[in-house]
């Protein structure tokens, strides 16, 4: 069932071994000659619908309903694999690089990468991790996911099984639209695709209402997996019975913010949950209110110590106390502690109270050691009261910048930025506080201030590799792939080990830079940043269709091959490329179906199978044609015309038996065409006539039959001419449209 090793798919992908198979198809690892990198292919091939001959490649499909809801799901393959690819440069997805048809089914490369799966991840640490573990990984995937619905497409399919770390620490979401391969008025058994505990319950109903929360349920569950080592519930059942069980009372420490959101985004009822990923985000962080209304009042939720986190006063940097002398330190049984130091409430006093008194009095000891180191050493005495010195702005900024990065460590952006706002007011000429509030900005979703900042720190430190490397990184997510390559380039030329490991952790972004410098002629400058190779590709393609209109075929091929490589999407190189690869002196015929297919999935508003085949019929590939006239009757049996093109072109094709196949349906479809194709079929068979053309022999046998019929006399009779109400028209040449010639004898339509 699986493709052997060595097989090659797209001319381009060699197949290496099997990674896996599933429900929905194979994946398998692949050799990419073109990039000369390591890929993995998806095969779209349904165990339920379809199968595969021992060494064969093409794909057998099942008769009757499994053929129509093979074709649904082939259709749905391929529109999700062009959605996808939209987000290959997000670094949290592995996402489609390219897609074609081949084989009788689709494939889909992606990226390939090393690591394991959550589920995998979570068996070797026992079952369960930390809250702050689980938070770390489930981020990157949150942020993924944002852009996904901001694209107007749901995942549907999150759990432990679809997110995969790698061995360089990186967090991406697999298989992305499975559940929407046989989704709609198609499906059949939802059950295949849902995965009992992950899925909520709107997913179970075909009517039921879809959208961002759902994936918020999926992301939830994850959650609540990772931290319980326990699958929640089934939806359905909890619709009943919820017996969901919070995460505190198993055992897990967990902050009480965090545990009120993980448990309003499993809500059963989905306008209970967080309507968007980035509300829920938010509210497991901590940094927002709750806002449904999601009942808790049941529920025991102990303190822990990051549920009782309350952020640090603002220090005060205008201090009015004189320091404490040294041998004026309580000691550990006065019970008294030095006026300067704020006073810690008594037993019984408010907790939140007693943690805000903590922070005051670590941030004043902070203080006490700053301003003594910044003093410089001065001997204070019992007796004298020194006054501080003024503390300059600069080192306030310096306090305030460290406070926030210790704030942003902890996952706590929205008060970071804060803080850090504060120091780069404090201090505008210190480009290390713009980096961080840039580096803020980008985790709270705000990509265009933290640019902003980013340059300001450039302006400020020329060069600088950290705010280059920022850059490139987020240009290149928001498909800014200009200015990344530009920001690449000066990082390249300015910190070479840092644009290493940049290179690492987006290798397409340096790949595109790569292909970018690849098209500089011999001894010419560097190109403009904008030649990208959507540019080249359009360029090629151009070449391409002056050498296919010349008839040089050869350089036609080259030029379109090209332009196919580096620009997959545009659907007039894949057609032009097939329609070459058949008018080689050694016609290519699998690789030409390949690339007509790739050009009816791209545009099928402009290119269809059935014109294809009129264009084939002309160029006299009557095999490809048969081909293509065939997947036109597949999928539309009472389309006669078609059929009528599919018989003549098996008949051209000298495959008189599956001519006569046609002929056998078409004659209780339209008895015109059916004679005609028989007249067609005798001709091809009998090559009557002594080396007459084969339309001269379909005429001839045309003729002969309308004498049998009647309506024509004989030779050498006076012709009489039938009312035209009752003749049917010739049918449409499936080349060039027919010229009409009158002679003596029947009128007939001859071949250009």
């Amino acid at each position: 069932m699986y493709l052997s090793q060595g097989t090659e798919l797209h001319s381009r992908y060699v197949i290496q071994s099997l990674l896996g198979h599933g429900g929905f198809g194979i994946t398998y690892a692949a050799h990419d000659q073109v990039l000369n990198v390591r890929v993995a292919v998806k095969e779209y091939l349904p165990r339920q619908l379809a199968t595969r001959g021992e060494g064969q490649t093409k794909v057998s499909i099942f008769t009757g309903e499994a053929r129509q809801q093979y074709d649904y799901g082939l259709r749905k393959f391929l529109e999700e694999a062009q959605s996808v690819a939209r987000f290959a440069h997000h670094p949290n997805v592995v996402s489609a690089r390219d897609y074609f048809e081949a084989n009788g089914t689709a494939y889909m490369v992606m990226e390939y990468v090393e690591g394991v799966t959550l589920k995998e991840y979570l068996e070797k640490k026992g079952g369960r991790i930390s809250f702050e573990e689980a938070k770390g990984i489930m981020m990157p995937v949150m942020d993924a996911l944002r852009e996904v619905h901001q694209a107007g497409m749901l995942h549907r399919d999150i759990s432990p099984d679809n997110i995969y770390i790698t061995t360089a620490a990186q967090v991406k979401i697999l298989d992305f639209g499975a559940a929407r391969y046989f989704a709609g008025e198609q499906s059949k058994s939802l059950s295949v695709i849902l995965k009992p505990g992950y899925a909520p319950e709107e997913q179970y109903r075909s009517s039921g209402k879809q959208g961002s929360w759902t994936d918020v349920y999926g992301v939830g569950a994850t959650i609540y997996k990772a931290l319980t080592g326990r699958t929640p519930p089934d939806a359905l059942d909890r619709k009943e019975e919820d017996t969901l069980e919070p995460p505190s009372r198993l055992g897990v420490m967990i902050p009480v913010a965090a545990e009120q959101a993980l448990l309003q985004a499993l809500a059963v009822r989905a306008e209970q949950r967080f309507q968007t990923m980035a509300e829920f985000q938010q509210a497991l962080l901590g940094d927002a209110p709750m806002t449904m209304g999601f009942q808790t009042a049941s529920f025991s939720f102990p303190p822990t110590p990051e549920a009782s986190y309350i952020p640090p006063a603002e220090p005060s940097f205008e201090p009015s106390f004189t320091p404490a002398p040294v041998s004026a330190a309580p000691s550990p049984t006065s019970g008294r502690q030095p006026s300067h130091y704020p006073q810690l409430p008594q037993r019984g006093a408010n907790p939140a109270a007693i943690a805000a008194g903590i922070g005051a009095g670590v941030v004043g000891l902070a203080l006490v050691v700053l301003l003594i180191w910044y003093i410089g050493g001065r001997v204070l005495t019992e007796k004298s009261h020194a006054i501080a010195p003024e503390v300059t702005p600069e080192v306030k900024a310096k306090v305030y910048s460290d406070e926030g990065v210790k704030q942003y460590q902890k996952g706590n952006f929205k008060d970071a930025l804060k803080v850090f706002e504060k120091a780069r007011d404090l201090n505008p000429k210190d480009p290390e506080v713009f980096l961080h509030l840039g580096e803020a900005h980008d985790k709270l979703y705000q990509p265009d201030k933290a640019i902003q900042v980013w340059q300001e720190a450039l302006r400020l430190k020329p060069d600088w590799g950290l705010a280059l490397s920022h850059l490139a990184e987020t240009h290149w997510r928001r498909n800014e792939t200009d200015l990344a390559a530009k920001q690449y380039r000066r990082l390249q030329e300015k910190d070479p080990k840092l644009a290493r490991s940049l290179q690492e952790k987006i290798p397409d972004l340096a790949r595109h830079v790569a292909n970018l410098d690849r098209t500089v002629p011999p001894g010419g400058s560097q190109p403009p940043v904008t030649a990208t190779p959507s540019d080249v590709a359009k360029e090629e393609l151009d070449k391409g269709r002056k050498y296919f209109e010349a008839k040089d075929f050869p350089n036609a091929r080259k030029a379109l091959e090209q332009a196919v490589k580096l620009n997959s999407q545009e659907a007039e190189a894949h057609y032009l490329l097939g329609l070459t690869y058949t008018s080689l002196q050694k016609p290519q015929t699998e690789k030409a179906m390949d690339e007509l297919g790739q050009a009816v999935s791209l545009k099928s508003e402009t290119y269809s199978w059935k014109g294809i085949g009129e264009d084939l019929t002309s160029l006299k590939s009557h095999k490809l044609a048969a081909e293509a006239f065939k997947k036109v009757v597949d999928a539309n049996p009472n389309d006669a015309q078609a059929r009528y093109q599919l018989g003549e072109a098996y008949a051209r094709a000298n495959n008189i038996e599956s001519a006569r196949e046609v002929h056998k349906v078409l004659k209780e479809q339209d008895k015109e065409l059916a004679e005609k194709l028989m007249a067609s079929i005798n001709a091809q068979r009998g090559r009557q006539g002594g080396g007459r053309s084969l339309a001269s022999q379909i005429d001839a046998e045309a003729r002969r039959i309308r004498i049998r019929r009647g309506e024509i006399p004989p030779a050498g009779a006076t012709p009489r001419r039938t009312p035209t109400a009752n003749r049917s028209p010739a049918p449409r040449s499936p080349s060039t449209p027919g010229a009409v010639f009158q002679r003596a004898g029947p009128t007939t339509t001859k071949q250009r």
